[in-house]
């Protein structure tokens, strides 16, 4: 059984994500998603800037103060 599947190819300047994984120490979470979020705003203003993403832990997950943060960019030089 063939499941390949022929994907176009992608584009020479599309956006670059970086994730990232923070465990939180307990007790602190509200702390650290305030934190996070006032980050988010200045990032926001940043030239190149593309989104930012929390992503909360899952319920019931192998860590449960384990937190996602998606950045997206532009270019790799936005990146920088």
């Amino acid at each position: 059984m063939n499941t390949a599947i022929d994907l176009p190819p992608p584009p020479p300047h599309g956006l670059v994500h970086v994730a990232i994984t923070r465990v939180v120490r307990e007790g602190r979470e509200a702390e650290f998603e305030a934190a996070l979020a006032g980050f988010f705003n200045a990032a926001a203003t940043s030239p190149g800037h593309a989104g930012a993403y929390m992503i909360r832990p899952v319920a019931g997950g192998p860590n449960p103060r384990e937190y996602g943060i998606l950045r997206s960019f532009e270019t790799a030089a936005d990146r920088q």
